[in-house]
């Protein structure tokens, strides 16, 4: 709940301050839930440095509701959005690509070896610092909640551009490496899978040294992959002889 707050607040460069927090709690959240529930909580805020400001309790019979409305601070003017692509830049994205989607798919199959990828899945990394030294170098930026192409398209729409993407040089973790060499996993589904929470982000190339000592500093792992095009508001991926790999759906939609 909080993690995936804090990565909204890392695609625009904020500091986090506190936040908020709805509870709207069912018959079954017994003290014991509650006293889990409220130490994962403190270890996150202590972790990231924010704090509880607020919110609201109610009940209900049936349903459990959690919201939390984060608040984070940028000065005037530096916070990075998803409009300010341009042709020409550069398309990066930090740490590795699909492993939650694959630990979900291990949890729906009733399978929880896998404990790394899982981890990936049910307690994301949001790369808080990563998103703060990349002000002022990084030309547009979203975290990647829905899917790498769907987040990407995100960008590409708010900021009337297009991208194409290598698929090749996505960064992928060993197991990930491991199942697309197998066959047994598309790359369709590592690129549209979401729930990974890193930074997808565009910035000009001769940035590009600046950008290697944000991620050094941060300790996160960053790669190029693509590049920012003229074009319709589209995102293509591209396989080692420059054809075209069909993504049939290229993330979540919420609505």
């Amino acid at each position: 709940l909080l993690r995936v707050n804090l990565s909204d607040l890392a695609s625009m460069g904020a500091v986090p301050i506190g936040y908020f927090l709805n509870l709207t709690l069912n018959d079954l959240t017994d003290t014991v839930w509650l006293d889990s529930f409220a130490s994962g909580l403190r270890k996150d805020q202590d972790e990231f440095h924010v704090r509880l400001l607020g919110g609201d309790t109610t009940h209900a019979k049936r349903d459990l509701t959690l919201t939390a409305t984060f608040v984070g601070e940028v000065e005037t003017g530096l916070a990075i959005t998803r409009g300010g692509a341009g042709a020409g830049d550069d398309v990066y994205v930090s740490g590795t690509i699909g492993d939650a989607a694959l630990g979900l798919k291990y949890l729906i199959s009733g399978d929880s070896k896998p404990e790394a990828v899982i981890r990936r899945f049910q307690l994301p990394d949001p790369r808080v610092s990563l998103g703060i030294r990349l002000r002022g170098i990084a030309s547009a930026a979203a975290d990647v909640s829905d899917g790498l192409v769907a987040d990407l398209e995100h960008i590409c729409r708010a900021s009337k551009v297009s991208a194409a993407i290598a698929g090749a040089k996505v960064p992928v973790s060993d197991i990930i490496d491991s199942r697309l060499a197998a066959g047994d996993l598309e790359l369709a589904d590592i690129l549209s899978g979401g729930d990974d929470y890193e930074l997808v982000f565009t910035a000009p190339p001769n940035l590009e040294e600046n950008i290697a000592t944000a991620a050094q500093a941060a300790s996160v792992r960053v790669t190029k992959i693509g590049k920012v095009l003229d074009g319709p508001e589209m995102v293509r991926v591209l396989d080692p002889s420059g054809g075209h790999i069909s993504i049939k759906a290229s993330g979540y939609s919420h609505f």
